[in-house]
């Protein structure tokens, strides 16, 4: 990333189909006096005009390592007890990406939260721009774009919900902060984004994520001189900050919660997975982890009981045990003809039931499954194979898209390709077996 590049001057906009709100946040320690400027748009009838309903079968293309047979519908595959399972996509949406004044945002963050799909957006380079975009997909088979927010000096690069408080890892060229890293919290009013908005000062040059577990709010920061921040839910009041360079992606399953930070490009410095106690919000376990090496790149966690899946971008996905720090599963990078390797990399990864979808940047999606539900208790050998790549169009005004983040949840495959936008799929597997959901819900979609 540069350095801050101040916006200079507030786009006029006309009122007709949105609204413009001048906001000045509830009056939060560190908070800026400074107005920021919000574009609100809660009209469905506007907001579907860039979402395209479709049924289209997703192809799962065959990985000539494995010994597989394809059919039209989906892919089909023999486990290791010799019993046939079937995974079968369907596209089920595609999203034009979010737009302002002529200049489109990328996706950076997906949370599904009970029937609804949260989605971050920034905009590469030095302009902080960004937003916030609320789906319910209570419909699997057609999800509806229900609520829509631009920040014109803000970029949001994480998100995580808790009740009716909608909290983004954000960071702002506004005026007024210690640092450009903040933590914005949106107020939900029956489902859809609000003009009620307060703002919180987080150390470093951007807040890269952040997640709510009990009474405590857990933000990531970084690149350089980053922390882990802790601060009560209610007060936004800091309680603990935790030196942590490089602080990429943090998350929590019923309280295990762990950070991935990359080793920033520094020679004979590792990746660092670490986990906190849930409890008192000290640090618990650090351990040495490969990958994550290129500088200021994104990786992601999810913590799925006693493991997380990870995404360590040069350094693959990976499935590790949070007690022990023992790497379970290594699923390497797929090499791809005539595309140069450095547009490969784990930008993603998410897992639901037995099965792991990987955004691997420019070379796509690709699919693994396991024997067993990946969230099941315990740190078992994993049996993961990658079984093939999905074939997705994802391109933009002719141009390749990098896959830049992916969630799966509740059946429901949310791909985040950058400029070209968001792919929504349902998943069906015949195979997989059910579970408790796991879908970041505390119970309250509002």
């Amino acid at each position: 990333m540069g350095f801050i590049m101040r916006l200079s001057n507030l786009f006029k906009l006309s009122m007709t189909a949105f609204f413009v709100v001048s906001l000045f946040g509830c009056q939060l320690a560190s908070e800026s006096d400074e107005a920021t400027t919000v574009v609100l748009e809660n009209d469905e009838t506007t907001l579907e005009e860039r979402v395209y309903i479709t049924s289209d079968t997703v192809v799962i293309e065959s990985d000539s390592s494995n010994k597989a047979k394809r059919n039209k519908a989906g892919f089909a595959s023999k486990s290791k007890k010799d019993k046939e399972a079937e995974i079968t996509l369907t596209l089920v949406a595609e999203v034009d990406p979010l737009e302002y004044e002529g200049t489109k945002l990328q996706a950076t963050e997906i949370r599904i939260h009970g029937s609804k799909a949260y989605v971050s957006y920034n905009t590469a380079g030095e302009v902080f721009l960004g937003g916030v975009e609320v789906f319910d997909i209570s419909d699997a088979d057609e999800p509806v774009l229900i609520s829509s927010v631009v920040f014109t000096d803000t970029d949001v690069n994480g998100l995580a919900v808790k009740g009716s408080d909608l909290y983004l890892a954000a960071a702002t060229s506004a005026e007024g902060y210690d640092s450009p890293a903040i933590l914005r919290v949106i107020k939900l009013a029956g489902g859809k984004l609000s003009d009620d908005i307060s703002n919180k000062d987080i150390v470093s040059y951007a807040a890269t994520d952040v997640e709510v577990y009990g009474s405590d709010v857990y933000v990531t920061s970084g690149a350089d001189d980053g922390y882990t921040t802790i601060l009560d839910q209610t007060s936004l009041e800091v309680s603990n900050s935790i030196a942590m360079d490089d602080a990429r992606s943090i998350d929590s399953d019923n309280g295990d919660i762990a950070v991935i930070a990359g080793s920033n490009g520094v020679d004979g410095v590792s990746a660092q997975l670490m986990t906190f106690d849930k409890t008192t919000g000290e640090l618990q376990n650090s351990y040495d982890l490969d990958g994550a090496s290129i500088k200021h790149a994104k990786s992601t966690i999810e913590v799925k009981k006693d493991k997380a899946i990870l995404a360590m971008g040069n350094g693959g996905t990976q499935l590790v045990c949070l007690a022990t720090g023992e790497v379970l599963k290594t699923i390497d990078l797929p090499v791809v003809a005539g595309l140069d390797a450095s547009l490969t990399v784990a930008n993603a990864a998410t897992a639901y039931k037995r099965s792991v979808f990987m955004g691997n940047g420019e070379a796509g999606v690709y699919l693994a499954v396991d024997d067993e539900n990946i969230d099941s208790k315990g740190c078992d050998a994993s049996t993961l194979e990658v079984i093939g790549k999905l074939e997705l169009d994802l391109t933009a005004d002719g141009l390749t898209q990098s896959v830049n983040h992916i969630v799966y949840r509740n059946d429901v495959l949310f791909v985040a390709a950058g400029l070209g936008g968001l792919k929504v799929l349902k998943v069906e597997d015949s195979e997989a077996t059910e579970d408790d959901d796991d879908s970041d819900d505390d119970g309250d979609d509002d």
